[in-house]
């Protein structure tokens, strides 16, 4: 009977020591697992970004959106995008009230221009147009909707900035999705974000679902941004933004507190090859420029005067047609 008690006392001695031992195994293969994890993501997200990136320039479409400033609308917007290889345009329309402002900004292969009206019912007015210098940069868009981590700060940009330290890449299931927490910081000065996490999806090429990041402001103020997207199926497991929000507070010097939020609605669809001809004044219904000038830009008061110019000629040649008419019949 003593043996018995002894060898029993002994077995719940090492007991502990046993669960000690897996416990600190558990712990060693869920590091094995963070790190294989981490590997994955370094290796990986910068491709899948490259080829989200790529499939984002053949979307075309519009948006609308909101903005509000301490809880209060200020401004309203509408936005018509349009890309094919080098050539671009934006089309945003803004409303402030009752104000309203037209903006387009365009790019072609041979010539960019832009134009302005401000009112929705008014024709567009040209106010540039200069041809492309051999030497200006004509790469499409590099910043697609779905890889920012901050207010104009493009994620896969910030991780290759000097500076940028990975803290931690962790699995976070959310909704039956499995996505990957990825927790950095920055020394930099000069960048506006310090530090944040961000849920990107595997799944869909690392494209960034939800965050929050705080940002570099002037001593002592401070300021962080939430920010979360939502997409929809497109081809090739590749994800298609269908919807924005942002939201920032910050506190200036003096701790007064300053809200500010950004939300709106995409409707984009995929389409690879644009004519040229979306991308030329034609498509506002205007002339296209006969000859414009290596790098000069053609101002808009400059084709006023140009029509001007031509308006009073047909007007004088009139003139003297009907005079010539008079004439004849007096004779």
């Amino acid at each position: 009977m003593y043996s018995k008690i002894v060898g029993l006392s002994r077995s719940r001695c090492w007991l502990p020591a046993t669960l000690l031992v897996l416990a600190g195994t558990a712990c060693q293969l869920h590091a094995q697992e963070l790190d294989t994890l981490r590997t994955k993501f370094l290796k990986e997200a910068p491709r899948a970004w490259q080829s989200y990136l790529e499939f984002f320039r053949t979307l075309q479409g519009t948006s609308v959106g909101e903005r509000r400033d301490n809880g209060k609308e200020t401004l309203q917007g509408r936005s018509l995008m349009r890309q094919s290889g080098a050539n671009r345009l934006d089309q945003m329309e803004t409303f402030t009230g009752s104000s309203y402002m037209g903006d387009v900004n365009a790019r072609n292969s041979r010539y960019r221009f832009r134009l302005t009206r401000k009112s929705g019912d008014r024709p567009w007015v040209i106010r540039e147009v200069a041809s492309l210098s051999a030497d200006e940069d004509r790469s499409p868009i590099d910043t697609p909707t779905g890889l920012d981590c901050g207010p104009a700060t493009y994620f896969p940009g910030l991780i290759q900035f000097p500076g940028f330290t990975l803290l931690a890449v962790a699995p976070e299931v959310v909704a039956d999705s499995e996505l990957v927490r990825v927790t950095f910081e920055t020394s930099c000065e000069k960048l506006g974000v310090r530090r944040g996490w961000l849920l990107l999806d595997p799944a869909h090429d690392w494209v960034v679902r939800k965050g929050e990041s705080e940002l570099r402001l002037k001593p002592p103020g401070s300021g962080t941004v939430t920010y979360q997207y939502d997409y929809k199926e497109g081809s090739h497991q590749h994800l298609i933004p269908t919807r924005y929000s942002y939201r920032s507070t910050s506190k200036d010097e003096k701790g007064a507190l300053y809200t500010y939020e950004a939300s709106g609605h995409l409707d984009l669809h995929e389409e690879s090859s644009v004519p040229e001809s979306n991308f030329q004044l034609s498509a506002y219904g205007l002339p296209e420029p006969f000859e414009v000038a290596e790098g000069s830009p053609t101002r808009w008061y400059l084709w006023a005067g140009i029509a001007g110019i031509v308006c009073l000629v047909l007007g004088m040649s009139l003139r003297r047609l009907k005079g010539s008419a008079v004439h004849a019949v007096q004779g």
